[in-house]
This record gives structure tokens, sequence and C-alpha cells, in this order.
């Protein structure tokens, strides 16, 4: 091969390096700027994403001292509720008759209440639809005790 054509056959290589190297920038230019959009995109849900919590912290620290007030003004309700049966008596008395006893509804209970070992009544059923309606609705608690 003669330098002439050494030569030319070295433009011709350094041409077609040249037009991968343009092609090559081109695409890595459009994915730098593909990832751009991408990336500006992400920040702006960020962006949002981070506003919107702020606004449900605002709202949840404002839900929670309603929640305050509200039961504080439920313990002082409570404090300040009267039976009718019990004032019926006081008034009762307080003229000099005595009163019937109050109703179970105003009694309160220093008896616990007893909790249900839902095994043994499902054991104790016989067996049946009936048996298979509280297995169904008690399982956990059945299936817990075993």
């Amino acid at each position: 091969m003669t330098i002439e054509e050494q030569l030319v056959k070295a433009v011709a290589d350094i041409s077609a390096v040249t037009v991968e190297r343009d092609e090559l920038r081109a695409n890595v230019e459009a994915l730098v700027a593909k990832e751009n959009e991408g990336t500006a995109k992400l920040v702006a849900d960020l962006d949002a994403s981070n506003k919107k919590l702020a606004d449900l912290e605002v709202a949840f620290n404002a839900l929670s001292a309603e929640k305050a007030d509200l039961l504080k003004q439920i313990a002082d309700l409570s404090g300040k509720q009267v039976s009718a049966s019990v004032e019926a008596a006081k008034i009762a008395s307080s003229v000099g008759v005595n009163p019937v006893e109050l109703s179970p509804a105003d009694k309160t209970s220093d008896e616990p209440v007893k909790a249900v070992n839902h095994l043994e009544v499902f054991l104790a059923m016989p067996m049946g639809a009936e048996r298979s309606a509280y297995f169904a609705k008690h399982k956990n608690e059945i299936v817990r005790s075993i």
C-alpha cells in the first residue's frame, strides 16, 4: 500500500471515528437531558409531597389539640352526670319519704365481668348448625385456647 493510499484510508477512518463520536455525543446529551427532566420531575414531586406532609402535620396537631379539649370536656361532663333515680331518691329522702330501691342501671357492680371460655361453651354444645355458627363466630378464641 502506498503512502497516498494509507493517507486516504487514515482520513476515511478518522471521518468514521468522528461521525461515531458525534453520534455518541448526541446520544449522551440526549440521555443527560432526559435524566435532568426526570430529576426535575422527581424534585417537584418531592417538594409537593413535603408540602402536603407539612399541611397534614398542621392538621394533625390541630386535631390533637381539639381531641385533648374534647376529652377534657367529656371528663368534666362525666363528673357532673347525675342519675334520675339518684336525684329522685335524694328528693324523696329530703321530704321524709323512704325512697324505693335504686334501679339496677344506677347501681355500680363490684363484681368483675366473668370472661367466657369459648372452648368450653363450644365443646358443651350439641352437634349441629348452631355449634358450627358458634365456631365460625368465635374461631380465633377457640383455636387460641387449644
